[in-house]
């Protein structure tokens, strides 16, 4: 008997520390056709990517983020890493410089969906693109 091969999806892990804000976004993203595994702290997340043998396309990060340096520590040893910020308003955005992430703003009725999309051009190769064009 033969055993046909597993196909997983992209793997998008998505980190806040509020629970009912990081279903929301999980559920975001879940529509873009991806597995998604929700994390509820950072000390979870530098786990997962220390133990796991399944490695994440992507990273969500809901704002406002209570451990920055952790979280710049992280992103310093994984430079592999695609990461996402996600603010529930323009009011929780940090002010836009530079070397700003990528933020996305879910503050709207079909800002899930745009959200979704975002994640499929990211894990597509779009990131480029959308890291320069992330302050309009």
């Amino acid at each position: 008997m033969e055993v046909a091969a597993r196909t997983t999806e992209p793997l998008v892990l998505v980190l806040d520390t509020a629970p009912d804000r990081r279903r929301r976004i999980a559920g975001f993203v879940r529509s873009a056709a991806v597995d998604v595994f929700e994390l509820g702290e950072l000390q979870l997340l530098r786990w997962y990517l220390e133990r796991s043998s399944r490695r994440p396309q992507a990273i969500v990060i809901g704002l406002p983020v209570q451990e920055a340096d952790g979280l710049l520590r992280l992103a310093t040893d994984n430079p592999w890493l695609t990461i996402l910020f996600v603010a529930g308003s323009v009011a929780e955005r940090p002010p836009l410089t530079a070397e700003s992430p990528l933020i996305f703003t879910i503050d709207g009725p079909r800002r899930g969906e745009a959200l979704a999309r975002t994640i499929r051009r990211l894990l597509s190769g779009e990131a480029k693109a959308l890291t320069a064009t992330r302050s309009a």
